[in-house]
């Protein structure tokens, strides 16, 4: 029967000598180029299981991320990995795949054939739609977010139909959709099935409360694959999930994966409130959390609010402090902001500070534009803001990303990046003596 279908959804190994992180950048991916580097848990993969358990599949899932394909995908040597996935036994192989980790994701396809492996495999993830040849080997290519519509993908192969190679929610006939393939409803996905993941071995697990961003910053990933309309589930789901993550897992903590968590401030106060309010969630306890959002969307009233509620970090994107590259960029609207979005920033830090919530500033090399000068600007601004944090990060030109401008620089990156990875040991070794802490206001 359709409804015992067997499905098996994989997070696939890294290629030798790197971490694939198939979640960063909204589902674009990142890769960083040594092993036991940072990796986001498998939230896709979590979030279509809980959906294909919810529709009637037995799914089992395969998280097999922290591994190493072996040199040049030889199946002989992947003979563990291959009799996992055969003992299985899935009629379906859904494996989660990203623009990062591209040569990796190919190279499991490629695998999976060369090993005859039964069963149909179909790649899913939000830049599957930007991959094409790389998924030349997968069966299906499954485009657009897959919570809603990987069921009814399963529906079509049972039933014998013809399917295509590049399938959309449209060609399905998924519902809740709109025409870029972005769910309208997020509401009605239900909470991730951590519980077929080895969940108790990761450090912390993920919420998304809110897709999607309204700002206008060109080399952003996450547009790309969700959108530039912010959409948000209510503090009730949010609040529903947060309860049943602390009831069934115990994390340690929970990163919200929102690009702009703080947004619509009315949802934020209200998820605040509800948080202090539940009976079971009891912030610094056994809620810890953290989020990221723009510097534009918050003040001292709302960074006191989101540390009661048990808030113990913050991301932000500073990017840099040169304003002509602000500009260009779309960070900022024009010169006259500048001054404004730099103050804010530092008012943020600053509020972080006296609230106990960790700041964590993110700076990014590789925009066209940048200078030495500029980078070493940047770097004393956030020196003196005195983050708990600060990250640098190498512009990934993502497919789909519309970045302005012609790069002049003569310098390289390694010179560029220079003086903010300077900063950037200075202010782990302040931050180290002065760690925050979660109290109660």
């Amino acid at each position: 029967m359709t409804e015992r279908m067997r499905v098996l959804l994989i997070n696939p190994p890294a290629l030798p000598g790197t971490t694939a992180n198939r979640e960063g950048a909204a589902g674009m991916g990142a890769l960083d180029e040594h092993e036991g580097g940072f990796s986001y848990p498998p939230h896709t993969l979590a979030a279509v299981a809980a959906t294909l358990r919810a529709a009637g599949y037995a799914v089992s899932a395969l998280d097999a991320g922290s591994q190493s394909l072996p040199p040049r995908c030889d199946p002989v040597s992947s003979q563990a990995c291959i009799r996992a996935i055969q003992e299985a036994q899935p009629q379906v192989i859904g494996v989660s795949v990203s623009w990062g980790t591209r040569e990796a994701d190919r190279c499991v396809f490629a695998l999976l054939q060369r090993a005859g492996v039964r069963g149909r495999t179909v790649a899913f993830g939000p830049s599957a739609r930007s991959m094409g040849d790389d998924l030349i080997f997968a069966d299906h290519v499954l485009v657009g977010e897959p919570e809603g519509s990987f069921a009814r993908l399963c529906e079509r192969l049972a039933a014998g139909e013809d399917v295509p190679h590049v399938v959309t929610p449209a060609w399905l006939g998924a519902p809740g959709y709109n025409a870029d393939g972005l769910l309208t409803d997020l509401d009605a996905l239900p909470t991730p099935a951590w519980d077929l993941l080895p969940q108790a071995t990761y450090t912390y697990l993920t919420v998304m409360s809110s897709r999607g961003c309204t700002a206008a910053c060109s080399w952003c990933p996450y547009v790309v694959a969700q959108g530039h309309v912010h959409r948000a589930r209510s503090a009730e789901s949010v609040v529903a999930e947060l309860r049943e993550l602390v009831q069934r897992y115990q994390p340690q903590r929970v990163v919200f994966r929102d690009p702009v968590f703080a947004h619509d401030r009315a949802r934020v106060e209200a998820l605040c409130s509800a948080i202090v309010r539940d009976r079971v969630l009891k912030p610094g306890r056994n809620l810890r959390w953290e989020c990221e959002s723009r510097p534009d969307d918050l003040d001292d009233e709302l960074v006191r609010m989101l540390h009661v509620a048990g808030c113990t970090g913050i991301k932000m994107g500073l990017e840099t402090v040169e304003r002509d590259v602000l500009v260009q960029q779309g960070r900022v609207a024009d010169v006259a902001g500048v001054e404004a979005y730099l103050a804010r920033v530092e008012r943020v830090v600053a509020a972080c500070r006296r609230h106990s919530v960790a700041a964590r500033l993110f700076v990014l090399v590789g925009l066209p534009g940048q200078s030495v000068a500029g980078t070493r600007a940047t770097a004393a601004f956030a020196e003196r803001l005195r983050p708990q944090a600060l990250t640098t990060k190498t512009l990934e030109l993502y497919p789909g990303a519309l970045l302005s401008g012609v790069d002049p620089r003569h310098e390289t990156l390694d010179e560029l990046a220079a003086p903010l990875l300077e900063t950037q040991k200075i202010v782990r070794g302040a931050a180290g003596h002065a760690a925050p802490r979660w109290r109660r206001l």
